[in-house]
């Protein structure tokens, strides 16, 4: 007997919902949280401004790199469900096929 894996399309899509709400609003929350934090230091005085400014635009450029990330890995995803559909509806239209052959 062999391993079999069961994969439900529509329960990898439900997942995949769940998931695209971190680039599309966590991510977007992290950066306006960023850059309220930042507006609140800018009253900071001597060389502590410069220095947060520096890593604030780091961060911000990460933070930005890290949702592109995402939204290609969900979009990867995605492409794979179709393919999975696909291929599931021939194998389905292969195996009607074959047991109309038997009869």
């Amino acid at each position: 007997m062999t391993n079999q894996i069961k994969v439900d399309a529509g329960a990898i899509k439900g997942l995949m919902e769940n998931a695209r709400q971190v680039p599309e609003q966590r991510m977007d929350e992290a950066i306006n949280k960023l850059k309220n934090l930042s507006d609140a230091l800018s009253t900071w005085e001597g060389e502590a401004p410069q220095g947060h400014d520096e890593l604030h635009i780091e961060l911000h450029k990460t933070l930005l790199k890290t949702k592109s990330l995402m939204i290609t890995i969900l979009r990867t995803l995605d492409q794979s469900v179709e393919n999975l559909l696909e291929q599931d509806k021939k194998l389905g239209q292969s195996m009607g096929e074959n047991s109309r052959d038997r009869v």
